[in-house]
């Protein structure tokens, strides 16, 4: 039996196929790209779907899969396999939730951190009873970038470059690189050894568009036996919480 799991984000939307809790496909794109989601409906015509989005949906793309699919919204009235002890759950993320269940479908009953690294870093802990605790928020990389640029006169707007690793800016454009990539980068480690320091078991998951950004540089740190890079961690989540509904 296939299932559909879809991620609307706030940059973009992400799919993926399952078969018994087994990715069989999977694709990103840069807008809601109902299109293609369409051909690729009627290709693996999937028993089941589940959408989660932090965005409105695209009118077109819910009436079509609520045509062909048993669709199912996220997180909805959907059985969790974790304890939501989120303080506000009606503005939680529903990407940050998602992921921590992807987490947790690795079954070891340890404690983990879940860093989403897109429009925005997110960092979610799911303790090893199973429980979302909460975490922290703070702006992404592109977003750091863009602020810069907006809010003062003279700086400009650049973006990411991923082969950039010093922490002296030598100019304008490598000062703003440094201040936004090495300063990124400072805040995830002293978060992961926070979070490592109280929970010594820890580990650590990315997932998100600039996850192999972090993975990169995190993996020659003091935390690199830790880490778990999984791009797909949303929609592995999705499709475990579909698969749950039927135990």
């Amino acid at each position: 039996m296939i299932n559909l799991a879809i991620d609307i984000g706030n940059s973009r939307t992400k799919i993926a196929f399952f078969e018994n809790a087994a990715l069989i496909e999977a694709h990103s794109y840069r807008n809601q790209a109902t299109a293609e989601l369409k051909g690729l409906v009627d290709k693996y015509t999937p028993a089941k779907a589940v959408l989660s989005s932090v965005v409105e949906p695209d009118p077109a793309l819910l009436a079509y899969l609520e045509q062909h699919t048993n669709l199912s919204y996220f997180p909805g009235s959907l059985r969790l396999p974790l304890e939501n002890k989120y303080h506000s759950p009606a503005t939680l993320g529903a990407d940050r939730l998602a992921a921590v269940i992807g987490a947790g479908a690795y079954g070891e009953n340890s404690d983990s951190l879940v860093i989403i690294a897109g429009t925005c870093i997110t960092y979610n802990f799911l303790n090893s009873r199973k429980e979302f605790l909460g975490g922290a928020i703070s702006p992404g990389l592109n977003m750091r970038f863009l602020a810069m640029h907006t809010f003062t006169g003279k700086l400009p707007l650049i973006t990411l470059d991923k082969e950039y690793d010093e922490f002296l800016g030598r100019d304008t454009r490598e000062s703003m690189l440094s201040g936004v990539q090495a300063g990124s980068l400072a805040e995830t480690l002293y978060m992961i050894g926070a979070y490592a320091e109280q929970y010594p078991g820890l580990r650590v998951f990315l997932c998100g568009g600039d996850a192999e950004f972090f993975d990169k540089r995190l993996k020659n740190s003091i935390f690199a036996d830790r880490i778990v890079l999984d791009r797909e961690l949303i929609l592995k989540g999705l499709d475990r919480v579909l698969n749950y509904q039927y135990k």
